[in-house]
């Protein structure tokens, strides 16, 4: 816009006297500038001022250069001369060397030659061109001046190739100066002028005829100078200017001076150098966070600098240099962001703008490998990422801008009279023409039109243009847009409709003109209604009677997802080879050391990455482990070797015993200075599972006997070393050896010739592999010693294995097992009688009883059968240990006994027996048979003619005496037969090498005292006996593994044939060892039955106790025949009884009533106990029984049945503690206590 400055903003100063007016230059400043512009122009320096009288050859004036004046300057000088003889022009312009005339002309002059003043005024300018001297020197164009006065001011930043005053290139000037505007005023004007250039400086310059000051410029210029002089005759110059001045902008000036005067005023338009400006930006990148900015450039003119930018990304900056402002940097912050740089060094505001976008990359990144590192190399690895994407969730659902010859819209015509056809949507290029309309696109190409007017008249329009479908399934909000132009007449319908759920909805309906045909209107639906929603479909339908038209362009269907579409993943390696687009890729198998790279990509294309290194170590590798030398003499050693030892971290650790245990002997693959023995190696490293193996030194020892015959003495071996496991022993004829002091090992051992080995009493021979003799008489096993073989080899030749009875008399009986093959049943006790009845006996499981075995002499033993034999005819009649003795080869290894079994579950019994030369674990025997018999072995322990029972029974959890020996306590002795119980539909029993144990106790064939398991558990003995020596006993127990009902592999049958038998009961059968369920409950109630051949007095008892039972439990007998309630810690119960089997006469209870927790009074039941009657009253409910019971439980009383309320019951203990317990009519029971 420009700004008019007319004359009568300017003061006119008034005549005050004759003298000549002064001249002054004014300065004319705009009030703003343009925001194209460059380096505003500036003042160089201060005005410089000089006055002087003129007279003679005194005919110039000298000012001098403003400091600073540079080449390229613009110098302006302003002189007034004054001539006291006016003859109407006198006077001319003032000349000077290098000085371009601008203006000059009369002040003030009478116009006559009456000798008034004159004052006359000349402008000049000059373009410094750096070679002026320091004044410069103003020529008076005659000699009619008597004193000049003048001021030179100079610019920078001014072109020197605009207009010069004459109108022609070349000079300082934006536009021609104007002229002189004399008046006679207080308030000089200059004539306005009119901006051609922006940012132009605006020069008023103003010269009085007078001494004259200058103030209140207009418009807030800046004052360049004001001087004036009193020499011959009074004059003044004065100058003030704007810099900024707007193209186009007109206008003049004024100044107050200090008294009216003559004047004369001129406005001069200085053109800028150089435009100030900024251009538009290099690019408005879009990038992602993060990542380097491409630089954006912006060039400039005119400026020196720039401010401080506004709106620039964090991590983004702005710099100016040779006239270009760089944008660039790393953004660290997402979003768009519209920047304002200014530029420095013009008077105007310009700056430069622009966008960038920064989209958001994914963030939280991770890789991850699905098994811990290291991995073993060969093993497979997965890969598993996971991120934050931060894609946009924006969608564009549909999209169509009709450009394209075709599209996959669809459209419908079903209008009538007129020409149809023409009413038929139909694509039109941009600028068609109608008649009545010229159609601008939005886009300036194709649109679709409906024309019910080139229809024709009469006509009925009717057409619909319809979108493919389309899904909002998984949308949180959804818009339609559109751009269209409907021209509307009055009586017509434009609806745009969407089809859901099998029908067409309107959205709008359309009832006035929409937008212009040369500018459509946009319009937007909301379609949050319809989301989740797969088979959408919109149309706009057009219906009317020979109206106007609808256009349609630009068809949008936005839409925001309900989340952020997750990212896309790439994976790459490290080393290269490896790359997938799958989110968790399976099933790799890296060979070296691998950083894989998943790099994760939003919907914006921005990528985040993560790493994870996979390190793959070499698995532990051998080929063998190995001995230098083997077969050594026993006091030699050899060097151990794990060959072949390869893997990260590969380590071998040598020990005496497997699994780590036993000594440790070093590490490494070498081990040096082993003698002979069994070496266990652990070979480990960081990958691969740790493994052990084994490697067996075998070594040589050569029995000498050279000092004594003590196996443990080394000087008694050629070696000087007692041999170990791993030594081969060997004796040679005429040689004895005896294992007496300590225990004896040997890999193998070989007796030859007539050389003789004993393997002492209480003493074991261990040996890993075979036993060779000459004869049964070089290897002799004692009694109470033990032959135990550890490799299931098989032995070829006979020893002899000699085995002690308990004390027995003539006539008793004893189960017996043969160690060894070949051993004549006959030949093993040919003293016992065979005649007229063979006292040989297998057991018949059919029968579940003995049969006499008629022709022993033809009978071999069998591996692991058990046979019942009398004692020798012979043997004394008081107790007596016999010798017996086997011959043959020893059993060794893994032997099976057939079972004879039966459907008939009660004759499943079989005899067997320890088949080795040493003893067994009952408890690995059990449990390595527990699919094929019960948990229960019975030992026939009976001394003959004795009233007790013939057998023990025995299990893992504890063992139920028949009076007569020792328990066992988990043993079973060499040559020891007893009678197991085959489970339903097995066939036979297993004994192997793992079983043997080396027990040297001979339980089971001496007498003493009875002891009790090592299974340490909380259970209890009870024994039923009579004056006449008869004795039974079972044990109950309470068992982690147990339950109160029936457990085979705990509960033991009663199966003893003594005159007496007690049994604990599960339902109606026997049992002589039972567990109970744990842990052990006061509450529980143990049923018990006896069976006596005689009728007569009984005494049940405790025959042992552990665990709680030590402590306070108590164990009451309760006989539910008189109703006591004996407490059998303090003493056996000793009742009297029929004969026969009596089932429910006694159990077992752990507290009475008077030792319940809790015993609550029942109300409304009085008691009361006088002289020994009990006098019962019920004030509610009607008796129906009523029981008395004393401190032990036992029962005083029991009613029968009660009628009525009352109930007495007489001689009762007048002292007694009592319990009452009663039954109500209704079934309801009550309870009261009498006493302390």
């Amino acid at each position: 816009m420009k700004t008019m400055i007319t004359q009568n903003q300017i003061f006119r100063p008034a005549f005050t006297n004759t003298r000549f007016l002064k001249q002054a230059f004014l300065l004319l400043a705009l009030l703003f500038c343009v925001s194209i512009s460059w380096g505003q122009i500036a003042q160089r320096g201060t005005a410089t001022t000089n006055a002087s009288n003129l007279s003679g050859s005194n005919r110039t004036l000298s000012i001098a250069r403003p400091a600073g004046v540079v080449a390229g300057d613009v110098l302006i000088a302003t002189i007034v001369q004054n001539e006291t003889d006016n003859d109407n022009g006198g006077l001319s312009a003032n000349t000077a060397s290098g000085w371009i005339l601008v203006s000059s002309g009369l002040v003030r002059s009478d116009g006559t030659a009456n000798g008034d003043n004159a004052w006359f005024g000349t402008i000049l300018y000059r373009i410094a061109d750096g070679t002026e001297g320091a004044n410069f020197s103003f020529a008076m164009p005659n000699d009619r001046a008597d004193m000049a006065i003048g001021s030179i001011v100079a610019f920078s930043g001014v072109a020197t190739n605009a207009l010069r005053p004459n109108g022609t290139a070349g000079g300082p000037f934006d536009v021609v100066p104007g002229t002189f505007n004399n008046q006679n005023s207080a308030t000089p004007t200059a004539t306005g002028t009119t901006v051609s250039s922006a940012n132009a400086a605006v020069l008023m310059i103003s010269m009085i005829n007078n001494d004259r000051t200058f103030s209140n410029w207009s418009n807030s210029r800046t004052e360049l100078f004001d001087h004036n002089t009193t020499l011959t005759d009074d004059a003044s110059v004065g100058a003030a200017w704007n810099a900024c001045v707007l193209s186009g902008a007109t206008g003049d000036g004024t100044v107050t001076l200090s008294g009216s005067d003559r004047s004369s005023s001129i406005l001069l338009v200085l053109r800028r150098a150089a435009p100030f400006t900024v251009g538009s930006a290099s690019s408005s990148p879009t990038l992602c966070l993060n990542a380097t900015m491409p630089s954006i450039t912006h060039s400039t003119q005119g400026a020196t600098g720039i401010g401080t930018a506004t709106g620039l990304p964090a991590g983004v900056t702005a710099t100016w240099s040779s006239n270009t402002i760089t944008i660039s940097g790393t953004p660290t912050v997402a979003g768009t962001f519209n920047y304002s740089i200014p530029l420095i060094g013009g008077c105007s505001s310009v700056v430069a703008t622009g966008t960038i976008r920064i989209n958001p990359s994914p963030t939280q990144v991770t890789a991850v490998a699905s098994v811990p590192n290291p991995l073993c190399l060969g093993q497979s690895v997965n890969l598993i990422a996971s991120a934050n994407s931060n894609s946009s969730t924006s969608v564009t659902v549909l999209n169509e801008n009709f450009n394209s010859a075709t599209n996959n819209w669809t459209t419908t015509n079903t209008s009538t009279l007129g020409n149809p056809a023409l009413a038929a949507w139909t694509l039109r290029s941009s600028g068609y023409d109608n008649t009545f309309d010229v159609f601008t696109s939005p886009d300036n190409s194709q649109f679709y039109l409906s024309d019910s007017d080139a229809q024709g008249v009469g006509s009925i329009t009717a057409t619909t243009l319809q979108s493919p479908t389309f899904s909002t399934v998984g949308l949180a909000a959804a818009t339609l847009s559109f751009q269209h132009y409907y021209r509307f007449n009055g009586t017509e319908a434009a609806v745009v409709q969407i089809f859901t759920n099998g029908n067409w909805v309107d959205l709008v309906t359309y009832s006035s003109t929409q937008g212009a045909a040369n500018n459509f209107t946009t319009a937007t639906l909301n379609l949050n209604a319809y989301l989740n929603q797969s088979n959408l479909a919109i149309r706009f339908k057009y219906d009317a009677s020979w109206d106007w038209y609808w256009a349609i362009d630009n068809v949008v269907i936005n839409g925001t997802l309900s989340s952020a579409p997750e990212a896309t993943y790439a994976w790459t390696s490290n080393p290269a080879g490896f790359t997938s687009n799958v989110k968790n890729p399976t099933g790799l198998t890296p060979s070296v050391t691998t950083t894989y790279t998943v790099t994760a990509t939003n919907s914006f294309g921005c990528s985040s990455t993560a790493e994870v290194t996979v390190v793959v170590i070499e698995p532990v590798n051998y080929t063998s482990v190995t001995a230098d030398a083997n077969d050594l003499l026993a006091n030699q050693t050899t060097t151990l070797r794990v060959n072949g030892l390869t893997g990260t971290n590969a380590n071998a650790s040598w020990y005496s015993a497997p699994n780590g245990n036993g000594d440790f002997l070093g590490t490494g693959a070498v081990l040096p200075n082993m003698g002979p023995g069994k070496y266990y190696v652990q070979i480990t490293g960081d990958c691969g599972t740790p493994s052990e193996e084994s490697i067996e030194v075998l070594g040589n020892s050569n029995w000498t006997g050279a000092i004594n015959t003590l196996w443990n003495v080394p000087g008694n071996w050629a070696e000087n070393v007692v041999p170990n496991a791993y030594c081969k022993v060997s004796i040679g004829t005429a040689k004895t050896a005896e294992i007496i002091a300590t225990n004896g090992t040997a890999y193998n051992v070989v007796v030859s010739g007539t050389g003789v080995l004993t393997v002492r009493a209480g003493r074991n021979l261990t040996v890993t592999n075979q036993i060779s003799t000459t004869a049964a008489t070089n290897f002799i096993v004692e009694s109470n010693a033990n032959l135990v073989q550890i490799n299931a080899v098989t032995n070829a030749t006979p020893i002899t294995v000699r085995r002690r009875s308990s004390a027995l008399k003539r006539l008793d009986y004893i189960m017996w097992s043969a160690p060894v093959t070949g051993q004549n049943l006959l030949g093993f006790s040919p003293l016992t009688s065979v005649s007229p009845t063979s006292r040989f006996y297998s057991y018949n499981t059919t029968t579940n009883f003995f049969n006499s075995i008629t022709a022993p002499a033809s009978v071999t033993m069998e591996r692991a059968r058990g046979y019942l034999i009398r004692v020798p005819n012979n043997h004394p009649t008081w107790a007596t240990i016999w010798n017996g003795q086997f011959v043959g080869v020893p059993h060794n290894g893994t032997i099976s006994m057939p079972l004879t079994n039966s459907a008939d579950p009660t004759k499943r019994f079989n005899m067997i027996g320890n088949p080795y030369p040493s003893t067994i674990s009952l408890e690995k025997f059990l449990d390595a048979n527990q699919n094929n018999i019960r948990g229960t072995v019975y030992f026939w322990r009976k001394t003959n003619g004795a009233p007790h029972n013939s057998y023990w029974a025995i299990s893992k959890f504890g063992h139920s005496s028949n009076g007569e020996g020792v328990n066992p306590n988990g043993v079973i002795q060499v040559g020891q037969g007893f009678i197991v119980e085959a489970r339903e539909n097995a066939t036979e029993v297993v004994f192997n090498n793992d079983m043997r144990i080396l027990n040297n106790a001979n339980q089971m064939f001496r007498a003493g005292e009875n002891a009790t398991q090592s299974v340490s558990n909380d259970r209890y003995w009870l024994k039923m006996t009579n004056t006449n020596g008869a004795f039974s006993q079972i044990m109950v127990g309470y068992f982690a593994e147990a339950t109160n009902g029936l457990d085979t592999e705990i509960d033991a049958k009663q199966i003893a044939d003594g005159t007496i038998l007690l049994s604990s009961t599960i339902g109606s059968e026997g049992f002589a060892i039972q567990g109970r369920q744990a842990p052990f409950m006061p509450t529980d109630v143990v049923p018990l039955s006896y069976t006596v051949e005689a009728a007569g007095s009984y005494t049940i008892a405790l025959d042992g106790i552990e665990g709680v039972f030590e402590a306070d439990t108590a164990v009451y007998l309760k006989d539910n025949e008189t109703g006591a309630m004996h407490l059998l810690n303090e003493g056996g119960y000793t009742f009297t009884t029929a004969l026969g089997s009596f089932a429910n006469r006694f159990e077992i209870q752990y507290q009475t009533l008077l030792n319940t927790p809790t015993i609550t009074d029942t109300p409304g039941v009085k008691v009361q106990l006088n002289k020994g009657q009990l006098m019962i009253q019920s004030q509610e409910e009607a008796l129906q029984s009523v029981e008395v019971f004393d401190l032990n439980g036992r029962k005083l009383h029991a009613s029968g049945t009660v009628e009525g309320f009352q109930h007495t019951v007489n001689h009762l203990p007048t002292n007694a503690i009592l319990i009452v317990k009663g039954v109500f009519a209704n079934g309801q029971k009550w309870v009261k206590k009498l006493g302390n």
